[in-house]
């Protein structure tokens, strides 16, 4: 945003810890961005934050069904090809999560009958 913006990056990072804020969508309209996405950057940030992410590098399920519930809220046909991007992060990030679990010995041990 910094690149786009020409604002320095400690301001961008106060509006960015602020996704729905009136100085978040300034910073936002001086990227020049499609305003149209606008609601879909607030839904990322937003669950960025109030999602726990266990790696920084991997596409999180929860936050892109966050995403993607903004962009059905939207209903705007120009979030189409956003949308479609984001159904294979979707899965993807689900396949992940099930790998991820498949993995992981404690859920099963959890599960195991006690005796």
């Amino acid at each position: 945003m910094a690149e786009l913006s020409v604002w320095r990056p400690p301001r961008i990072a106060g509006f960015v810890g602020e996704p729905r804020s009136a100085g978040f969508a300034a910073l936002y309209g001086k990227t020049g961005l499609p305003a149209h996405f606008l609601p879909v950057f607030r839904a990322a940030l937003s669950a960025l934050d109030e999602v726990a992410i266990a790696r920084g590098d991997q596409i999180s399920w929860a936050v892109t069904a966050r995403v993607i519930a903004a962009c059905e809220r939207s209903a705007s046909p120009q979030l189409d090809k956003l949308m479609s991007l984001l159904r294979r992060f979707e899965t993807e990030a689900a396949r992940q999560e099930a790998r991820d679990f498949a993995a992981d010995p404690a859920p099963a041990l959890a599960c195991a009958p006690r005796g």
